[in-house]
């Protein structure tokens, strides 16, 4: 709140306590971009310290560097650019107390090596120059000698006995700073410290604008007329399907244009749902009553500010409560709404940014139309591999054709939400007039089995997935961005096809994801209940946490319409989909850029309404290959469970069905990610038993895919605390003590009363 008021540039944060299970997601801001440095060596939420964060303005280039200086001493290094501004370097620096001498020579020598850019170093650097000692003195005059000066001249950290000055800005460009000093904030103990530099004489940055058209004030009687008078005769003389969607583009884009054109409109800036004038009147009286304590030193006034900065503190909770409860209770779809709420609480918010500079095999990629066909390249896999042709008998039940009616086109319209040219609401306010034409349209495009090649092509938005660095193109994910008519057309197929699939009984039972009546609560559900019934016949039971990787995007197509085909998709359905699966291509588009238009060889769209479908048909065959344990779906995600009397027994299903699986994976062109496949052990409290187990060696990784997962048991990754902390309150209803174990050393043994054996203990009410 405080970055968004007063518009900072840069704003840098020390000792931020955050560590490798706080994403990036949950601190950024909007209109910012953001570089953090966590503190390496913590390992658990208790023993959090340090850490370091940099927010810079989208409007600036950024390129971040290596940390120049060794533990124990924490800092990042950026340097930014804007317009004709010069090379500006920054270094955020956090200092330990404890920390050797020789920090001012290195230092002294990172500085000499930019003495001839605009430099500024700032942080906690524990060296107080009110009261300075040796070192406090010998920093600043080592900063003189090579023309740093110190601009903050107040007390930056005060209590109601001590004033020190340690938070510090030094800058070999002095005259360029207008003003420093000194922010009084509740934010933390110390207090803001803040420069503001000569503006530059380059044009003021643009407002931030987008296009769109606005249906506020439209006449919804003449766009309706205006539609249904437009010569639609002229498809009796169009050759193919591809000519009748160019004309009803046309017909549709011309009328809009008359009546909805596109306007530049200017983005307000975002204000939270729940402050209001109350809260900011306490806020200011909170920070009045602080600064006053500061000058006066009284322990009254200390004890006032304390008391009005709990209160503010409540009334900033009871807001938060106000407003969420009131917003739930008027939306009719509360899930989405609380995620609404919390996404613009976290600032997790949809915005079009700069890209940072990405890294391909060393190399800097720093032209904006270059990091887009980087990405695209990236998000698009190699060419599918030869298979086996897939095996089935003749389905009893078939779906060889489909015939919409103007009663599909209907409710698809109502489920619209994409926004593109052709606005849902368009279709909406107009959909008496439009719905026989798009009858005629869609039908045509089912029987003569053809699909107009724009209808193909999706625009590719790169969301950051919230992990690793940001420079990396495969930290990103590809969501499909489809026109408003492929969506509704495509909504129109699924709620044909999915009705079929349900009533006789085509896809898997295990499968929970994509499917009416079905989600993540079935598929839990049915798990925990089998790893009861486990613990109630005194039985343990071991699962497997598979992930695949990328699993949209490897689809073979020749092998999908195998699968269709053997469901009942048959005919000139299937040509169709053969047909929709023919010359896709792709581009990635961030703002006004976009890249070149790349082919798509594998994959479905993430972000079509037949996405979900189409996995769970290439999927459906997945318990066949699993003979001895158990299998739970959701989506991409699937677990495997084995039970038994020992820990042996449950490893040798386990390894034999994880072959099996991947077997399955090597015919059909998928991968398990194996970093992100999890293990569980379970079994009743009052079990008591000891096992040994022997692990392999994990194979060398440059083998061949099919023998990737060969001990796959014991190449999974052992739980971390944030995963043990989510498999207590997923099984937090369980009468069993669950146990996640590290991976053992080889020939070692394990019992319940190994330490390295963590046991969480859960208390449960039958």
């Amino acid at each position: 709140m405080t970055i968004q008021q007063n518009k900072y540039d840069v704003f840098c944060v020390s000792e931020t306590w955050l560590w490798d299970q706080n994403p990036d997601t949950e601190i950024q801001i909007p209109g910012y971009q953001l570089f953090r440095q966590d503190r390496p060596e913590i390992k658990t939420y208790r023993k959090r310290g340090g850490g370091l964060l940099i927010y810079v303005a989208e409007e600036y280039e950024v390129l971040c560097h290596e940390s120049p200086f060794s533990s124990p001493i924490e800092s990042i290094k950026i340097s930014l650019r804007k317009h004709s501004f010069p090379t500006i370097y920054f270094y955020l620096i956090y200092r330990v107390s404890t920390a050797k001498k020789h920090f001012i020579t290195s230092l002294q020598n990172e500085l000499l090596a930019n003495k001839d850019n605009e430099t500024y170093v700032i942080g906690d650097l524990n060296y107080d120059q009110l009261n300075p000692n040796n070192q406090a003195r010998e920093l600043l005059e080592m900063m003189k000698q090579i023309g740093f000066y110190q601009i903050i001249k107040q007390a930056t950290r005060k209590t109601a006995q001590t004033k020190t000055l340690i938070d510090l800005i030094f800058t070999n460009r002095p005259r360029l700073n207008i003003k420093s000093g000194v922010i009084t904030e509740c934010i933390s103990d110390h207090d803001l410290i803040y420069a503001i530099r000569k503006k530059d004489k380059t044009a003021k940055c643009p407002l931030k604008s987008i296009e769109i058209r606005s249906f506020k004030d439209i006449d919804q009687e003449k766009l309706n007329k205006r539609i249904m008078q437009s010569p639609w005769w002229i498809f009796e003389y169009c050759k193919t399907s591809g000519d009748k969607y160019n004309i009803f583009k046309m017909f549709v884009t011309s009328a809009l244009n008359i009546y909805a054109p596109l306007k530049n409109i200017r983005v307000k800036h975002f204000r939270k749902k729940w402050l209001n004038a109350e809260y900011e009147q306490i806020h200011n009286l909170c920070k009045k009553l602080k600064k006053n304590a500061v000058k006066t030193g009284s322990e009254n006034d200390w004890a006032d500010f304390r008391k009005c900065r709990n209160k503010t503190n409540n009334i900033k909770c009871r807001l938060k409560a106000n407003v969420i409860k009131s917003f739930v209770a008027e939306s009719d779809n509360q899930s989405k709404t609380c995620w609404k709420l919390f996404n613009e609480e976290v600032g997790r918010t949809k915005r079009d940014s700069t890209l940072p500079n990405l890294f391909v095999n060393g190399q800097e990629i720093c032209d904006e139309k270059e990091k887009l066909n980087v990405l695209c390249q990236a998000f698009i896999r190699p060419e599918p591999f030869a298979t086996h042709p897939f095996k089935f008998e003749k389905p009893l039940s078939t779906m060889c054709h489909i015939i919409l009616t103007p009663e599909d086109i209907q409710k698809a319209i109502q489920e619209l939400t994409r926004i593109d040219a052709i606005p849902p609401i368009f279709y909406k306010i107009c959909a008496d007039s439009l719905v026989p034409i798009l009858t005629l349209l869609f039908n045509e495009f089912l029987s003569t089995g053809e699909y107009p090649e724009e209808l193909k092509q999706a625009a590719v938005f790169p969301l950051y997935k919230g992990k690793g660095k940001r420079c990396d193109p495969k930290c990103y994910r590809p969501i499909s961005i489809l026109c408003t008519t492929t969506k509704l057309f495509e909504s129109c197929i699924y709620h044909r096809i999915m009705p079929f699939m349900e009533k006789e009984d085509k896809l898997n039972h295990q499968q929970h994801g994509y499917r009416p009546y079905r989600s993540t609560q079935s598929a839990i559900l049915k798990l925990t209940n089998e790893i009861r019934n486990t613990g109630d016949a005194r039985e343990i039971s071991g699962a497997i946490f598979v992930d695949f990787s990328s699993a949209f995007d490897n689809i073979i197509h020749s092998r999908l319409l195998q699968k269709m085909e053997s469901l009942g998709i048959t005919r000139e359905l299937n040509k169709w989909f053969a047909v929709y699966f023919t010359n896709r291509t792709m581009l990635v588009r961030r703002g006004k850029m976009k890249s070149a238009v790349h082919k798509l060889l594998r994959g479905t769209s993430q972000g079509s309404s037949l996405s979900g479908l189409i996995f769970d048909i290439y999927v459906y065959d997945i318990p066949c290959c699993i003979k001895e344990c158990s299998i739970y779906q959701y989506a991409d995600d699937l677990v495997l469970i084995a039970t038994g009397k020992t820990i042996n027994e449950i490893n040798d299903k386990l390894q034999r069905d994880l072959q099996n699986l991947q077997d399955w994976c090597h015919q059909n062109g998928m991968e398990i990610n194996i970093k992100k496949t999890q293990r569980l052990i379970s079994h009743a409290v009052h079990k008591q038993f000891a096992v040994s187990i022997t692990t392999i060696r994990p194979p060398d990784h440059h083998l061949a895919p099919t023998h990737l997962l060969t001990p796959l048991l014991h190449l999974t990754q052992p739980a971390t605390p944030s995963t043990r902390y989510k498999l207590a309150s997923l099984f937090s209803r369980l009468p069993f003590t669950l146990k996640v174990p590290d991976l053992p050393s080889p020939t070692s043994t394990f019992s319940t009363s190994n330490p390295d054996f963590p046991t969480l203990k859960v208390k449960t009410h039958r």
